[in-house]
């Protein structure tokens, strides 16, 4: 009872620091400033994605099946290919420079910040697939969390520490501690079983086959998410994007609420129910308590998420915010459409029928990008905002369609 408590208590802090931390900034710094901290954040998410290649998709069902002698290994494995990507990805990040999204100045900070936080993603998600949720909200609260509420001291304090830097700084500072308590949190493991076992490059190879199709359906993901964000600040400039910014922080918190409360639960038992077949009475009623928790708890956060919008705008004191609520309450649709399409996205993950996955969110991002392309020239933040609504309906009615073909 007390680690489940203590547990909640982990999770709720950590939902609500970085919600925190996007109000208080929205507050204290420039709508310009607050469009660089999305701009920086959706970056910093977009590398992770270059340098993790999905590889989890894979590993998390392989660390399932074998026996706990042989996990060690894998996870050493997985490390190995992620720092030849660490080293030869960092190229890439120039790109979000050169072309002019990010200035020069963030750039040191940006490369530090995405190599710690993919390595504790990796180690996050071990956590959560081996039953560790107590220590794997620790891990989450260090990364995303304690350090915000300090950094907020700070800024609140110091008028003359209001600025981005400091934030990064903070955010390097909860990423290293995360990232000490991750490695204390895995000792348990058999690691001395790894000393003098060769990598197992065939494993990777097999691994990387099925996750390199993940990562396209991943950052095709990703891109309904980010490509609005460069093209707004294309068309109308960093104030734009910092409106954008604060708004999809707020619906966004409802996708990680619904991850922390029911998806890191249930995940566990849905891939080994889902390894028997969809045939089985096991995996259809894990399916549908899977679906009753979503639904549930999606409808107490959108409800909650329309009610306090009231609370919040008055605070920011920035009329620019309420001259464009209609963004938010379509985002908060889309938020909807996403939440309920989980249902059938980690049903048909459990049953191990990718593909569907795959060309859902392939075709929901080029219909987004298309309407991005035709709305945000002339519509500014709630063009993007509505871009997203039909990209997120089009994967969740594509991967519908998918489960029920999969269940007759």
């Amino acid at each position: 009872m007390s680690a489940g408590v203590a547990n909640a208590t982990l999770r709720l802090a950590t939902l609500g620091s970085r919600f925190l931390l996007v109000l208080v900034l929205a507050r204290l710094l420039d709508t310009a400033e607050l469009g660089v901290y999305g701009l920086f954040s959706a970056s910093l998410s977009l590398g992770m994605f270059f340098l993790g290649f999905e590889f989890h998709v894979f590993s998390a069902r392989e660390l399932l099946r074998l026996p706990e002698s042989e996990r060690p290994a894998l996870i050493r494995d997985q490390f190995v290919l992620h720092g030849i990507a660490y080293v030869v990805g960092a190229p890439l990040f120039l790109l979000f420079f050169v072309s002019g999204a990010l200035p020069w100045k963030h750039a040191p900070w940006l490369y530090v910040l995405v190599v710690l936080e993919h390595a504790l993603q990796e180690i996050f998600r071990f956590l959560v697939v081996l039953s560790r949720p107590l220590q794997a909200s620790t891990v989450s609260f260090l990364r995303s969390g304690a350090w915000v509420y300090g950094v907020i001291g700070v800024m609140a304090i110091r008028p003359d520490l209001r600025r981005l830097d400091v934030v990064w700084a903070g955010w390097l500072g909860g990423v290293v501690m995360a990232l000490f308590a991750g490695w204390r949190c895995m000792r348990h493991l058999a690691w001395n079983e790894v000393r003098g076992r060769p990598i197992d490059f065939r494993r990777l190879h097999r691994g990387l086959s099925i996750s390199c199709r993940f990562l396209i359906a991943s950052l095709s993901d990703r891109g309904m998410y980010f490509f609005d964000r460069y093209l707004l600040q294309c068309f109308w400039g960093n104030e734009a994007v910092g409106v954008y910014t604060f708004f999809t922080n707020i619906t966004s918190a409802i996708q990680t609420a619904l991850e922390a409360g029911v998806t890191q639960i249930f995940l566990p038992k849905l891939i080994a129910s889902g390894a028997q077949g969809s045939s089985t009475t096991e995996v259809r009623t894990t399916l549908r308590q899977f679906g009753a928790a979503m639904a549930k708890t999606l409808f107490a956060l959108v409800v909650t998420a329309a009610a306090g919008i009231f609370v919040v705008l008055p605070w920011t004191s920035k009329l620019v915010y309420r001259h464009e609520l209609a963004t938010y309450w379509v985002l908060l649709a889309a938020a909807t459409v996403l939440g309920l399409g989980q249902i059938p996205h980690f049903a048909l993950y459990s049953l191990g029928d990718d593909r569907p996955i795959i060309r859902s969110v392939v075709v929901g991002f080029l219909v987004a990008a298309a309407a991005n392309l035709l709305l945000i020239p002339e519509n500014g933040a709630v063009g993007a905002a509505l871009s997203l609504l039909v990209g997120v309906s089009v994967v969740g009615v594509l991967k519908a369609i998918a489960l029920r073909r999969q269940f007759r």
